[in-house]
């Protein structure tokens, strides 16, 4: 879906993509920066570049724009039982 986040201090135009419960990241309209969400700091991290064309492909999925498929994105570890 589309919205806004800060980016780098300045609010940008965005596509948010939502992997079920795994991962929330976004990239701006032009494709220049990507993020995703970092709950144990409260705040988006930005990731490098290489990550660029798999978040593109994941809302081109979203979109039913391209057929399903495997995907690598950075995911947290989970947290301990207690």
């Amino acid at each position: 879906y589309a919205g806004k986040a800060e980016v780098d201090g300045v609010e940008r135009d965005v596509n948010f993509l939502r992997i079920g419960r795994i991962a929330l990241l976004y990239q701006t309209t032009d494709t220049e920066s990507s993020g995703a969400w970092d709950p144990t700091q409260g705040a988006w991290v930005e990731l490098d570049d290489s990550y660029r064309s798999t978040i593109l492909k994941g809302l081109r999925i979203a979109r039913n724009e391209a057929s399903k498929d495997i995907m690598f994105v950075p995911v947290q570890a989970p947290e301990a039982a207690k």
